[in-house]
């Protein structure tokens, strides 16, 4: 999981009113912050204020930025797993499809905007396109993110952990994210945390470059274990998981028309776009190949590639780096999340707030963080895998999403495009539904043959 251009403001915290319909922090005026599983930005509106030399909009080269601080994030980490599931050939070619896709969207999305340019946000395309439908079908893709999202940080943060304290069990390691996070998720106000998404952001490249370097300083290689096609023992719901997991690494693309809301002219996001795919597919490589030849098949490849390092101090360096991250974006998913369902179960929690006057609001807001952690607690604990739950995400919020909704929108508000364009988008849809089909059901059996074992 743009305001201004250090306060970005994207589309998952388009949260229902009480009576269950959506709006926009640039409709309501209400404060706004992007969150997903990838990193965490915050903000306000996503105009600049009026007068301001920033009203003239987002250079492209910022947008840029922005896009990298957004993508480039946990996903990265479950490649080496990918390579080690795919083998080289089908690796390679899922990695460049994706990557090609990831730059298309960037055109797609800038020929939308500029199609509805009143639109601050992707369920306002939606609506422009296919009506109440449209905006029905954003906000049940971001809301499955909104709840998947933190159980995802809960588990990376919990695998962090029992790297810094190898004595951990699941169990404990757990706990001890949890009891870090229940009082940290009583933050209403969102701007209270939002100066941390710098460092978060930091962090998390510092931990990306400290693992590179680290497997690069691992002595001999293990690419004669390698292989170019996936290990025969590969089975066919295993390569949909690793497949998912490269598609979450690209993804990202549900908060993308808040960036573009806020720029000088809309037609040059495909520029912005393309360079951050240009950008972190590099590093995407770099971490796959060099993961993948020093380590071989050999590791598990449920876990982030931090968490199946050769321990030693730079191990926990690293690891401190990407828990302070992953703390940091809980916090943030965790006050979507509460505002979210504070405002679809406002019927019943006024009740609680009625039979508890002094704390108010605060009441229902601790009711409901509280059960966002204590169920990502619960469920971290039962299923600790890494990559099933990146697939999960991935199956609604990186195919669905950003592949699915975008093309059946320009169908609908692009009469003009080429022939081979509204092929290449009708394609796009039937992929795309067939690929967030089989992915689902390939999650759904991994889940509960991992709660059977």
């Amino acid at each position: 999981m743009a305001g201004k251009p250090s306060e970005a403001a994207p589309l998952l915290i388009q949260v229902c009113t009480a009576c269950g319909a959506a709006s926009s922090p640039a409709q309501s005026g209400a404060p706004g912050v992007e969150l997903s599983a990838r990193t965490e930005t915050a903000g306000g509106s996503s105009q600049p204020p009026a007068g301001t030399p920033a009203a003239l909009g987002t250079p492209w080269g910022i947008t840029t930025a922005l896009l990298l601080a957004d993508m480039f994030g946990i996903g990265s980490l479950a490649l080496p797993g990918v390579f080690a599931r795919l083998g080289w050939l089908v690796s390679v070619s899922l990695l460049v499809a994706f990557a090609l896709g990831c730059g298309y969207l960037g055109i797609l999305f800038s020929k939308l905007a500029v199609a509805v340019p009143s639109a601050q946000s992707m369920d306002e395309i939606g609506a422009a396109a296919m009506g109440k439908t449209g905006k029905r079908l954003v906000y049940a893709l971001a809301g499955s993110a909104i709840v998947v999202d933190p159980i995802a940080l809960h588990i990376v943060s919990m695998l962090a952990v029992q790297q810094i304290f190898p004595a951990l069990g699941t169990l404990a390691a757990s706990a001890v994210v949890a009891a870090c996070m229940l009082p940290l998720a009583q933050i209403q106000s969102i701007h209270d945390a939002a100066w941390l998404s710098l460092v978060a952001t930091v962090c998390m490249i510092c931990a990306v470059l400290a693992t590179l370097f680290k497997l690069l300083a691992i002595e001999g290689s293990q690419w004669d274990a390698t292989s170019l096609l996936p290990p025969p023992g590969t089975r066919g719901i295993e390569g949909l998981i690793a497949a998912l997991c490269l598609c979450f690494a690209f993804g990202g693309q549900v908060n993308w028309m808040r960036y573009i809301s806020s720029m000088q002219h809309r037609e040059d996001f495909r520029f912005s776009a393309e360079l951050a795919d240009a950008t972190f597919s590099v590093f995407y490589v770099l971490i796959s190949v060099v993961g993948y030849s020093k380590l071989g098949p050999n590791f598990d490849h449920s876990k982030p590639i931090t968490s199946v390092l050769p321990w030693d101090w730079w191990t926990v360096v690293i690891n401190t780096a990407l828990l302070i991250r992953c703390l940091v974006a809980y916090v943030l998913n965790a006050n979507v999340f509460s505002d979210l369902f504070c405002r679809l179960g406002r019927p019943w929690l006024s009740k609680l707030e009625d039979a508890s006057p002094r704390m108010g609001r605060r009441a229902s807001w601790a009711l409901v963080s509280c059960s966002c952690v204590i169920m990502s607690f619960l469920v971290a604990y039962a299923v600790p895998k890494f990559d099933l739950v990146l697939a999960v995400i991935a199956v609604v919020g990186d195919v669905a999403a950003p592949y699915t909704l975008p093309a059946l929108f320009g169908l609908k508000l692009l009469p003009d495009l080429h022939r081979w364009e509204r092929w290449l988008l009708k394609t796009l849809v039937a992929v795309s539904v067939l690929f967030a089909l089989f992915g689902g059901y390939a999650a759904l059996y991994t889940l509960l043959e991992t709660l059977a074992d």
